[in-house]
This record gives C-alpha cells, sequence and structure tokens, in this order.
C-alpha cells in the first residue's frame, strides 16, 4: 500500500489494501489534482521513472508498467527518455523507424505524434534518440515544452510515462521536475541503495530549488527475493530520506525476483504478455493501481467543482462501502 508514514513496504503481491491506505491514496489524488488546478496547469499526471544506477530493471518495469496502464483504459503515453541509450523498444519487441529528439526546439504535438509507434495493447509509445548522433541533456524548458506538445496530442493521453535514464544527471533531473510523481527503482543490492538514496536527495534538493515543483517522490523495490528484503531495502532508504532530506518518500510496494522477467527481456517480448500469470507481471499490476492512486489518475477526469462533497465521498467510502463496514 501507498502510505507515507510508514517504513516498510507492503508486498504488491499480497490480496487487498486497507481502508486507511485507499482513504490516504485519494486524499492526495484529490490534493494533485486541486494544486494543478490553482496553478492553471494540465491535470494529465506525469510520472518519470528514473534510479539511481543501470541495471535494476527500470526500463522493464516502465515497459510493462505502461502496457498493463493500457490494459485498464488509463490511455497512457510511454516517452523514452533515457537518451543516447533508449532500450524500452527492445522490450517491447519493437523496430522504430523514426526516433524522437526532445532537445530540438520548439516541440509541437504534430512532432510528437509523427513519432508515435502503437505497441501492445494500443499503448502510444515514443522511442527517444539513439547514440547515432550525440544527444546532449535536454534543458528544463525542453522538457517543459515536451510535456506540454504530449497534453496536446490528439487523443489527449490519460497520464505520461517518462522512461528517464539511469544514473543522476542533470536531464534525469529536469525530467523529474516536469513529473508529477517521481518513481525511483532499486534492488535490494548495496550499491543500488547508495545509488538511490542519491537519485532522493538530488530529485528533492532540485525540486525545492530551480524547479520549485510540488511532485511527490515514492520508492519501488525491484528484484527482492522476498517480502522480508523488499521490507529492508525500502526502510534504509526511507530512514535516510526522513532523517537527512526531511522527507517520506510514498511506498509503492515492490517486485519479485523472477526468472521470467529476464526471459522475456532476452525474448523481445513483454513480461506482462508473454508471461501474465508470473509473480512479477501480477505484482506489476498490483502497481499499476497504487500509480494510478499515488498520481491522481484515478479521479482525472473529474472536475472540481463538488471539491468538498467529493473529499467527504472519498475518505468515508470505499467502492460505494461505508468505512464501517469495509472489511
Amino acid at each position: 500500500m501507498i502510505a507515507p508514514n510508514r517504513t516498510r513496504p507492503t508486498a504488491v503481491g499480497e490480496a487487498g489494501d486497507s481502508v486507511l491506505a485507499d482513504q490516504a491514496a485519494n486524499l492526495r489524488s484529490l490534493a494533485y489534482e486541486a494544486r494543478a488546478h490553482a496553478a492553471g496547469a494540465p491535470r494529465t499526471p506525469v510520472i518519470c521513472i528514473c534510479s539511481g544506477k543501470g541495471g535494476v530493471g527500470k526500463t522493464m518495469l516502465a515497459a510493462n508498467l505502461a502496457i498493463t496502464l493500457a490494459r485498464r483504459g488509463r490511455g497512457p503515453l510511454l516517452i523514452d527518455a533515457d537518451l543516447g541509450t533508449p532500450n524500452v523498444d527492445l522490450v517491447l519487441g519493437l523496430n522504430p523507424a523514426r526516433r524522437f529528439d526532445p532537445t530540438r526546439s520548439a516541440v509541437t504535438a504534430p512532432d510528437l505524434s509523427s513519432c508515435i509507434i502503437r505497441a501492445h495493447d494500443g499503448l502510444r509509445f515514443i522511442p527517444g534518440a539513439s547514440a547515432s548522433t550525440l544527444v546532449p541533456d535536454p534543458s528544463l524548458q525542453q522538457c517543459r515544452e515536451l510535456i506540454r506538445a504530449a497534453h496536446a496530442l490528439t487523443p489527449a493521453p490519460g497520464l505520461v510515462l517518462i522512461d528517464a535514464g539511469a544514473g543522476v544527471g542533470r536531464g534525469v533531473l529536469h525530467f523529474s521536475a516536469v513529473a508529477s510523481l517521481v518513481v525511483v527503482v532499486a534492488t535490494p543490492d548495496p550499491t543500488s541503495i547508495a545509488d538511490a538514496y542519491a537519485m532522493l536527495k538530488l530529485v528533492h534538493r532540485f525540486r525545492d530549488g530551480p524547479a520549485n515543483t510540488g511532485c511527490s517522490t515514492g520508492i519501488v523495490i525491484n528484484q527482492a527475493r522476498s517480502d522480508e528484503e523488499a521490507a529492508a531495502t525500502f526502510h534504509r532508504l526511507s530512514v535516510c530520506a526522513q532523517r537527512f532530506l526531511d522527507s517520506t518518500p510514498l511506498d509503492l510496494g515492490w517486485v519479485p525476483s523472477d526468472e521470467a522477467a529476464g526471459s522475456s527481456v532476452r525474448r523481445r517480448v513483454p513480461l506482462v504478455v508473454a508471461s501474465a500469470e508470473s509473480a512479477a507481471s501480477r505484482a506489476i499490476e498490483r502497481l499499476a493501481r497504487r500509480l494510478e492512486r499515488a498520481s491522481g489518475v484515478s479521479d482525472n477526469r473529474e472536475s472540481l467543482t463538488n471539491f468538498p462533497a467529493r473529499l467527504l465521498r472519498k475518505v468515508f467510502f470505499r467502492g460505494g462501502r461505508g468505512v464501517a463496514n469495509a472489511r
């Protein structure tokens, strides 16, 4: 479950979430809507998936989450922003004829539309620029223009998923700054934990500094061998963030180590397509639902005209049942 005041992640594979978790997620969803409405900004959620280092399964998660969200009718747009070394097309089993360079000036919706590829389950995907050309880090303004162009696509995406590059480069920070939710992927490996914390620290400082955004930050533990190992990994990151950054990352759960995941990448067939019943696929399904709630996508089609009534309804009711009756 997503619980900012917790230090232990709930296993994504567990059945069901608590009523309190649903209430907290609903409140975060409404708060996101209110901030976007007050700022006059588009309310389409933007989720930036990043990591402190490579090899943690970030791109595999981004691609399979995007397909899962497409199946759930969320209309996602997946952008490969790992500039120079884009790999999402390989995970999706695609061979792009055109690639998009976000560092070009005057990005427009037609520019993006001309590069869109339809992937599994109707997913719209924009492949990133490859290393055949020197690709500089995009500026913060260029990242903002890219998101504005994405919002202007027809039909408009229900949410935007950005697969940012590995590491803590300036381009990754700029992409994180235009997101409403930043997801940091880490594994139980000590080097991954150290680099994930570095990512959390830089995103936190950049968000509260030159970018001045109010995005949330969450953690996904990938390739964990057990609930206990995932819990210990999240605990180390969360405690450091609370102690040194005065920030509590969202608990987004964990995805188990699963041979089916590696096999799907080697075969160039997405995990949720090749092995839909695998432990990792089921975990990704639950993770997708949590991301919907954490980013506000569950309610982004509703207006704020009756905000107080909706707030009371969401806090005290769950799926049409009163909290007192929910078990």
